[in-house]
């Protein structure tokens, strides 16, 4: 059985396997240079399966594409591959879904992962939802995979961005461009 087939036969979290359209998986190139990380898909991403595809994935893949200009690998996945309903995913869902996300940032390989948001950063760091903070944003951490460990930037969620434009688009961006950084050091 493929990792596809296993991932969109995963029921750990019953009540969100069930009420799925479909699995969220990653996409992108791989190996990736660089891998965004989100928080849970939302209505459309349940729909076509696909990260980063509503409103707010457009401005992070437009805002990546004018940053990156075709000249870092990108991929992109979700820290939750069910959709949560309209709620932020629970500790346990996170716990349950990590092996999973693991498994994929395993396959792509990524040299940096910028985390977006507070789930992510769950992921990240492999923590409970209460001891994430917004004073981690724009610090480095590291992921351990295996063998290998991964410089993490965590920032916003492109949502919270659109939201707060005037006061965390410029943040957001030097952000993003750390991560570049990253790639060099």
């Amino acid at each position: 059985m493929s990792l596809l087939q296993e991932l969109q036969a995963c029921t750990k979290c019953e009540s969100l396997a069930k009420n799925r359209k479909t699995i969220v998986t990653a996409e992108g190139t791989y190996p990736s240079d660089i891998l965004f990380l989100g928080s849970s898909p939302k209505d459309r991403e349940d729909i076509q399966g696909r990260p980063f595809s509503g409103i707010s994935g457009k401005y992070l893949k437009t805002t990546v594409q004018s940053l990156y200009a075709g000249h870092h690998r990108i991929s992109y996945m979700c820290s939750i591959l069910c959709k949560t309903p309209k709620r932020e995913a629970s500790d346990e869902e996170i716990t349950s879904c990590r092996d999973n996300v693991l498994r994929q940032i395993e396959l792509y390989q990524p040299k940096v992962i910028v985390a977006l948001g507070k789930t992510a950063q769950a992921v990240v760091l492999n923590c409970p939802l209460s001891e994430t903070s917004h004073s981690s944003i724009g610090t480095l951490a590291h992921m351990r995979v295996k063998d290998k460990t991964i410089p993490v930037i965590i920032t916003f969620e492109p949502q919270q961005v659109l939201k707060d434009k005037l006061r965390l688009e410029s943040i957001f961006i030097r952000h993003l461009r750390a991560a570049t950084k990253l790639l060099f050091s």
